[in-house]
């Protein structure tokens, strides 16, 4: 059975970060009607005892990519997720029970993004401050309104995977990834 919501986690030599991504995610879901796509990507293995801790939760798959970067490894997630729609989480972030909203909010008025707060820590386990969401219906500034404020609009969004198929991460790109993807978007 096809979920209804797909969740991509890349995720790079932060397992201490990575089992509360995953179970946030888990979490913010009404039913559970998703899967979660762990994308471990280069030469690290920090990840398998997180994988163990979840080996019995079919909602949890694990993509793991030998050379790549965070761009890559949400494209390789992207290229396996079967959901309708399609949420980016990096393995630093966790989702806040609002975000349990979001997927009714999407389905129920036919929205092609939605988006939710989430909490972002620095690797010292300290959290970033939360931003406030501009308020405008305009997409495209919304998109340039949260490269100002510093924060990045894929990031807890909900996308409906046919408004984005076929717009890849820019695998070339190190800082600002979010920003290009959301632009292209």
């Amino acid at each position: 059975m096809q979920p209804l919501l797909s969740t991509i986690i890349p995720t790079y030599r932060r397992p201490t970060f990575l089992e509360k991504a995953i179970t946030s995610a888990i979490y913010t879901t009404i039913n559970d009607d998703i899967e979660i796509l762990v994308v471990p990507n280069g030469q690290d293995g920090t990840w398998t005892k997180i994988a163990n801790n979840f080996s019995n939760d079919t909602r949890v798959r694990w993509l793991p990519l030998q050379e790549a970067n965070a761009c890559a490894a949400r494209n390789h997630g992207l290229r396996h997720a079967e959901g309708k729609y399609i949420r980016f989480l990096d393995d630093d972030d966790d989702l806040l029970p609002a975000a349990a909203d979001q997927l009714e909010l999407i389905e129920t008025n036919d929205l092609d993004i939605c988006s939710a707060p989430l909490l972002n820590k620095f690797s010292n386990n300290t959290s970033r401050e939360f931003f406030k969401m501009p308020k405008t219906m305009d997409f495209v500034s919304l998109a340039f309104l949260s490269i100002s404020a510093g924060f990045g609009l894929t990031q807890g969004s909900i996308f409906k995977k046919s408004l984005i198929q076929g717009i890849s991460w820019r695998e070339d790109t190190v800082l600002y990834d979010d920003y290009f993807w959301i632009l292209d978007v």
